[in-house]
């Protein structure tokens, strides 16, 4: 598929891969214009059915406990999404060592500004479909916690993979 950047492909089975092959062997290569190909693992991003989950889960909780569900949603992206980006994301782990650094060297103040913006900084939307299966399942528990069921549509969104 194209894209700003260029052309993807995503190879599924032998017909996928034909196609990216075919591709290849007709590109024209325009002078003076150095060209990348990458081959990696392909991860489908959080579904929008996931994010709408998601979201009324925070809804049906904060209606439970009387919260907003703004401040709850930035209370779960503390709680359960940044440990998950911190696992998987090198970068993001990165920025949350920073933190803890300046926190450590005497820059409470400092740390407690980087986190606040760690926070706002993460999204769902950096997650793949199984991340967001585990963030959900993290939100699942917390209401069972607090003694909340909580709606459980079908398919369930939480196993798409």
């Amino acid at each position: 598929m194209k894209n700003k950047e260029g052309v993807s492909f995503v190879i599924y089975d032998e017909q996928s891969l034909n196609r990216a092959k075919a591709w290849l062997n007709n590109f024209k290569r325009t002078e003076g214009v150095n060209m990348e190909v990458v081959v990696r693992p392909y991860n489908l991003t959080r579904s929008q059915q996931q994010n709408k989950l998601m979201w009324k889960w925070i809804k049906e909780i904060g209606d439970e406990i009387g919260m907003n569900t703004h401040d709850l949603h930035e209370e779960f992206k503390e709680k359960f999404l940044k440990p998950i980006l911190e696992r998987d994301d090198e970068n993001f782990r990165e920025i949350i060592f920073l933190a803890r650094k300046a926190f450590l060297a005497g820059l409470k103040g400092l740390a407690i500004e980087l986190n606040i913006r760690i926070s706002r900084f993460a999204s769902t939307t950096m997650l793949d479909t199984k991340q967001m299966t585990e963030y959900l399942e993290s939100i699942e528990k917390h209401a069972a916690w607090l003694g909340i069921k909580l709606t459980d549509p079908e398919p369930d969104p939480r196993k798409r993979t």
